[in-house]
């Protein structure tokens, strides 16, 4: 153990304080009891700390420690989670107690999986956000769009279209997307703007968005095909609304009937070939989740420049749905959201490149998985 590890342990420690305080309070009631826990420990800080130093790490090992319950449910933790899934409360249901066994018993398991695995949370949520901002840009060049998602996962928001979505405001409602889609989400809109979506959504009207291709890139995309990376994408959603894990299942089997195309490599190798490869035609429109997260500041800014160079050469729109520090690029928004809920919110910008010159703007304030939004403005008329 070097000289640093207890300063690191600590700091790791203090992050699960900070995610039961802004991200896992009242949305998942099972991560904030067992982070406040953890905040406290000094052993499972310390396993995180030897194998991996990414900021994301506590995120990590609680899709570690997921996976496991999933592979054995008949296990003592597995129970646990069931029952605190069931209504039970934390700490009736000896979550913590049966915690600190699985990663005494299981401790090298665990070890290896931090260092070989990654973060690869899907969540489809987030489209209800994406659809008023690819209809946006839609409107913006009047053409259909070639969708580009950078870590794209599975490739389940690239299906954002084939998703029956329902955006509530006060006492109204719109519906946007196919009826009958087996995927269902509902979205909350707040403040006094209304997203860009269509007057009409009865099943003759025109779809919100034409997207005429659908490309992902991941350095790890998930096979949907495949039980065992299911289970993976199944461990990254964090237990607590019962609908996430439904609608994921149901976005996974609409998927795997006509899988969409992903191709594995970084994003910086792939994003030249992937803009210049678009059929003419179409206006490329890359998105990215969540992603410039877990990338370096050097790194956001490198692809940042590479999108650049692209848009001088041709028409281009770049969606990003982060937290505002990640996109340094775009001028912070004009005011705070509305709903304060103690948590950080993640902001929905856009990118344009027209004739050569960008114009950056902040679409919107949104939940990190889409279950509210508020507009803020719209890109420049076309």
């Amino acid at each position: 153990m070097t000289g640093h590890q207890p300063e690191d342990a600590a700091k790791v420690a203090g992050i699960f304080g900070y995610l039961a305080d802004r991200d896992f309070r009242g949305y998942s009631p099972l991560y904030e009891y067992l982070s406040r826990h953890i905040s406290g420990d000094t052993l499972i800080p310390a396993l995180i700390t030897r194998a991996n130093h990414r900021s994301h790490a506590p995120i990590l090992f609680f899709a570690c420690v997921h996976d496991l319950v999933l592979r054995e449910p008949e296990g003592d933790l597995a129970r646990a989670y069931q029952a605190v899934a069931e209504g039970v409360e934390p700490s009736r249901a000896e979550v913590w107690p049966r915690l600190q066994a699985l990663v005494t018993e299981r401790r090298d398991e665990l070890d290896h999986m931090l260092r070989t695995r990654q973060v690869q949370t899907n969540e489809i949520g987030r489209s209800s956000a994406l659809i008023p901002a690819l209809t946006a840009v839609g409107d913006r060049f009047g053409r259909p769009l070639a969708l580009i998602e950078v870590g794209c996962s599975a490739g389940l928001n690239l299906l954002a279209d084939h998703y029956r979505v329902t955006y509530a405001a006060g006492d109204g409602r719109v519906q946007v997307g196919p009826e009958r889609s087996p995927v269902q989400l509902s979205c909350e809109v707040h403040g006094t703007r209304r997203p860009p979506l269509p007057d009409r959504t009865d099943e003759l009207a025109p779809p919100a968005v034409v997207i005429g291709s659908r490309l992902g890139l991941d350095r790890n995309p998930v096979d949907v095909t495949d039980p065992d990376a299911v289970r993976w994408l199944r461990a990254c959603v964090w237990p607590g609304p019962g609908e996430r894990r439904r609608r994921l299942d149901a976005a996974v089997a609409l998927a795997a009937a006509d899988p969409p195309t992903l191709r594995a490599g970084d994003a910086l190798d792939l994003i030249d070939e992937a803009v210049n490869g678009v059929e003419p035609g179409l206006v490329p429109c890359v998105v990215s989740t969540w992603v410039l997260a877990y990338l370096t500041a050097d790194q956001r800014h490198d692809l940042r420049r590479h999108l650049d160079a692209l848009g001088h050469r041709g028409p281009l729109a770049w969606i990003t749905a982060e937290y505002e520090a990640n996109v340094p690029w775009l001028d912070p928004p004009g005011r705070r959201p509305a709903l304060d809920l103690g948590q950080l919110p993640t902001r929905l910008g856009l990118e344009l490149w027209d004739q050569g010159e960008p114009r950056g703007t902040s679409l919107a304030w949104m939940h990190a998985h889409g279950l509210w939004l508020e507009w803020l403005e719209d890109p420049a008329p076309a």
